[in-house]
């Protein structure tokens, strides 16, 4: 085997609360999560050097070891004494620091497509664990699962595999960046853990009838992404002001997200938005 060409998901969070803030300086956060057909494309080849070359379309993406991608095949690299070297490909459609789980999803992929073409033979528990070290939303995305309930600091992967029901969303995303480490510091600073509503039971978020009710869209760090980035409250209002009841932020942002019911409602919603600049727009559904 000389490529290994794979697709890399992003995520909507459903449901995103933040429990506490950890001793370690991480947050404990109980969300529940949809994996979208919303993705990028990664393609692996065998080099005839040792090093990791990473090429891509996406020009503000980092090419070296600021990059995911690149830190999940060195990783491997050291762990295991592998000389071997790669070129990786890709193919941006998710867009960087929009809080769809992007760059999560390449370590996820980079981890499973070198697993096979280095022949490595690692065992879901093993890439797990070196997925836990590159971010803690990569495990999620080596599930395989197309929702899951995800506590700790996003290690705590529960597959839901009774949720059987396939979503449509329309999602909106300003251009510019949302820093994740901001949003929870403004968090922190907001002081309102003591004064927020009591947070959905994991059982609670275990039921899928809910979600289609509405009862389970929600996320706790709108209200510090808000105060920091006003243009991501203008986009969910937006998609308020059309009739989107279902609407929430993914993440810590900047990405918006509504629930329709079909992929032409979905598309027919994008066209009342191709006036607005500085945004970009898609149609997806659950994976």
């Amino acid at each position: 085997m000389v490529k290994v060409r794979i697709l890399s998901p992003a995520k909507l969070n459903l449901y995103l609360e933040v429990l506490n803030k950890r001793p370690d300086g991480y947050h404990n956060i109980r969300s529940l999560f949809e994996r979208i057909s919303l993705s990028d494309e990664l393609t692996f080849k065998q080099s005839d050097n040792q090093r990791i070359e990473i090429k891509s379309d996406a020009k503000d993406m980092p090419k070296n070891n600021r990059n995911l991608v690149y830190k999940a095949a060195s990783l491997l690299r050291e762990a295991l004494g592998i000389k071997k070297g790669v070129s990786i490909e890709i193919k941006k459609r998710i867009p960087l620091g929009s809080g769809l789980g992007g760059g999560s999803s390449n370590a996820a992929s980079a981890l499973l497509a070198l697993n096979n073409l280095w022949h490595l033979g690692l065992s879901q528990k093993k890439l797990f664990a070196y997925g836990s070290y590159l971010g803690s939303d990569v495990p999620f995305f080596l599930s395989g699962a197309s929702f899951a309930l995800v506590e700790g600091r996003g290690e705590k992967i529960k597959p839901l595999s009774h949720f059987k029901k396939k979503f449509w969303h329309i999602i909106i995303v300003p251009d510019f960046k949302v820093s994740t480490q901001e949003i929870y510091a403004g968090l922190d600073n907001l002081g309102n853990y003591h004064k927020r509503p009591a947070a959905l039971t994991a059982r609670e978020l275990s039921q899928p009838a809910e979600i289609t009710r509405g009862k389970i869209i929600y996320n706790r760090l709108e209200e510090a992404t808000f105060r920091s980035y006003p243009k991501v409250k203008e986009l969910k209002e937006a998609l308020l002001s059309r009739g989107v009841q279902n609407a929430a932020m993914s993440g810590s942002g900047g990405a918006v997200f509504g629930m329709v019911n079909s992929r032409k409602e979905g598309l027919k919603l994008l066209e009342s938005f191709k006036h607005c600049k500085n945004i970009r727009t898609f149609v997806a559904r659950t994976l």
